[in-house]
């Protein structure tokens, strides 16, 4: 999909590709708060929370022995009855990638508006509800996103998140998608439920403390530190759940060596694994492959097999510029 510029359009509530109402976030106007990051991160009080709830952009959880308001921006879900599918993405760290390693990241320039209009195109171009999952401290939400990036407790919030909402829309199946940060997160939550049916982990380290180790900061392993490959023996053994591990080798971030350990982990486990070296990501990092990724999820969700997935990303163009990750 194109990239999403600063100040995106007003959203088009009335548009849908289904005949039956839809359940899309109606968002407040501004734009994300740049500077929280730097002042210790976001914090919305649980009233302040309520009125997004209300909007359909947060939902409230308790983990951790507090309360947070975790962000989502959706569009194509059904507000009654049962959701049989939704897609979801899970973004990149917001300071890292060629937006710089400014607060404002990635997130720069961009709005509520502009994250439901961005998952407007989706659904409507892969006929499934999708949903942008934003990371604590991170797109709107409350926390530090730089204290809270690859840690355990952004799983665990992750996976709150994940929950609330499919109890919110009863949402019967998952497909995820990830980048980089997110896709370490996506990988975290297959290993926490049974109703992902596809998971797509882009230029991802869900081999945390290896990525560390590749990159010299060995003190930097901690124990609270999200090593998601520590749990891929807990991911439930199904036929239906299939995983796409996918990277530029050239990738200067998170090396291609250390992103095959996690395939190599789930294809010992016997989860239905395919590793996809793709040369699309731009220079000079060649580690951002969002518009791919974001591709395989809606394909995915749509039930195309793995082999044509792969096809269409390999007939895509390379990497554009874009804010949002």
């Amino acid at each position: 999909m194109k990239v999403l510029a600063p100040g995106a359009c007003a959203l088009l509530i009335a548009a849908g590709w289904s005949a039956s109402p839809l359940a899309q976030s109606v968002a407040p106007p501004g734009l994300f708060d740049a500077a929280a990051e730097g002042n210790g991160g976001n914090v919305i009080s649980r009233g302040a929370c309520r009125r997004l709830v209300e909007q359909q952009t947060a939902v409230w959880v308790n983990v951790g022995g507090r309360g947070w308001c975790l962000r989502y921006y959706a569009f194509g879900l059904k507000p009654d009855g049962t959701n049989p599918l939704a897609a979801a993405w899970l973004h990149g760290d917001i300071v890292g990638g060629d937006r710089g390693t400014g607060p404002a990241g990635h997130q720069q320039g961009l709005g509520p508006a502009a994250m439901v209009e961005q998952e407007r195109i989706l659904s409507q171009t892969y006929h499934t509800p999708f949903i942008f999952l934003a990371r604590p401290g991170a797109y709107g939400s409350s926390g530090n996103h730089r204290a809270l990036a690859s840690t355990r407790l952004e799983a665990d919030l992750v996976a709150a998140e994940v929950e609330a909402l499919t109890s919110r829309y009863h949402i019967a199946s998952w497909v995820l998608g990830g980048h980089s940060g997110g896709g370490t997160d996506a990988a975290a939550v297959l290993a926490r439920r049974h109703d992902v049916r596809c998971a797509v982990i882009s230029s991802g380290a869900p081999a945390y403390n290896a990525y560390l180790t590749a990159h010299h900061q060995p003190q930097r392993i901690k124990p609270d530190n999200l090593n998601a490959i520590d749990d891929v023996g807990k991911i439930p053994a199904s036929t239906d759940l299939r995983v796409i591990v996918m990277g530029d080798p050239r990738d200067s971030n998170v090396f291609w060596s250390v992103q095959r350990l996690y395939f190599e982990a789930l294809k010992t486990h016997g989860t239905q694994v395919t590793l996809l070296p793709l040369e699309r990501g731009r220079p000079p990092e060649f580690h951002s492959l969002v518009d791919l990724a974001e591709t395989a999820t809606g394909l995915c969700a749509q039930g195309v097999a793995t082999a044509d997935i792969e096809k269409r990303l390999r007939a895509m163009p390379s990497q554009a510029p874009r804010v949002s990750n």
